[in-house]
């Protein structure tokens, strides 16, 4: 049928969501999207002396979302149950 894996993963994930039944880790990235502006928090390492390490810790730029307004609205636009910033 020539069709890829990855595209029907994609197709039932999509249906799911339509459903309201998204899988737990779409709802925490959709979450962390409203909550930081990104899927992921920032995480840091850890030291070979087992010390939680930051990108502000080591002088790193630290990126903030611009607007997460911006994000709220496209949520709210698709009809996200997180447009309320859940």
């Amino acid at each position: 049928m020539e069709v890829a894996p990855a595209d029907i993963i994609v197709a039932l994930r999509n249906i799911a969501s339509r459903r309201k039944k998204p899988h737990d880790a779409w709802v925490r990235m959709g979450q962390n999207i409203m909550r930081e502006g990104k899927i992921l928090p920032e995480m840091g390492i850890v030291t070979k002396e087992r010390k939680l390490v930051k990108r502000k810790d080591l002088g790193i730029t630290v990126y903030k979302p611009r607007d997460i307004n911006i994000l709220r609205g496209i949520f709210k636009k698709t009809g996200n149950p997180l447009a309320s910033g859940e």
